[in-house]
């Protein structure tokens, strides 16, 4: 178990086991960093390459056109809930190191799709940093904006 640690605005708080009814227990300092009080609603999400291109966010990664859901902006925008950016980094064979940093404090005083946007200049930025890390199988760019890449190679339109 890993102690708290900070550095430049991030941390790293060890590790949150799930119990035997399936509730995880967030640890202590993390608990006082973010003020998660109880009853407080937590949402984790990740992101997945959208189905449909008429009903996603379009910007430049990595130099390509490429689609993101917004779900996660949408929700924290609505109820107006902190949105954390998460790295995770292999110390050792079997041993990882989960570091969590604010991507947006007060998501209802931002414009839409700030934090999606932020959300993929930080991945563009740790992608970079470690290509290693990278799972370059997902296909991510398999949406054109008019539609989906098949497997073989052809277009399949999308209707909006």
């Amino acid at each position: 178990f890993l102690q708290m640690q900070e550095k430049d605005d991030k941390y790293i708080f060890g590790v949150v086991k799930v119990g035997d009814k399936g509730q995880i227990v967030i640890p202590k300092d993390a608990r006082k960093v973010y003020d998660i009080k109880p009853g407080d609603a937590l949402m984790m999400l990740g992101d997945q390459s959208p189905s449909n291109p008429h009903r996603s966010y379009w910007t430049t990664f990595l130099g390509r056109d490429t689609a993101f859901l917004y779900g996660a902006e949408h929700f924290a925008r609505k109820y107006n809930y902190p949105v954390l950016y998460y790295t995770v980094n292999r110390v050792k064979r079997g041993w990882y190191e989960v570091t969590f940093s604010m991507l947006c404090e007060r998501p209802s005083e931002v414009p839409q799709y700030t934090i999606v946007e932020s959300y993929v200049r930080r991945l563009e930025e740790q992608i970079k940093q470690r290509p290693e890390y990278w799972l370059w199988s997902h296909r991510r760019w398999k949406l054109t904006r008019n539609g989906r890449i098949r497997k073989d190679g052809t277009l399949k339109i999308i209707n909006p």
